[in-house]
């Protein structure tokens, strides 16, 4: 498989479609926006997906960090 559906990370991240689905519009995960009938849908590349989940990560750790 070389894409991954919103729904896929965010049962990785354990968080919810919706968080997943804010970070994919607002441009913050690497996602690909596919035209469908009757509205749209997004996929990440998987290699994508790990770069950014590298950096995701970390930010969540700092922020952590930082309380």
């Amino acid at each position: 498989k070389d894409v991954l559906t919103l729904d896929d990370i965010a049962r990785e991240l354990r968080v919810s479609r919706k968080t997943i689905q804010r970070l994919a519009t607002n441009g913050n995960l690497p996602a690909i926006t596919i035209s469908r009938r009757g509205g749209f849908t997004y996929v990440v590349p998987v290699q994508s997906y790990f770069n950014w989940k590298i950096s995701y990560k970390k930010k969540k750790k700092e922020c952590k960090n930082l309380n």
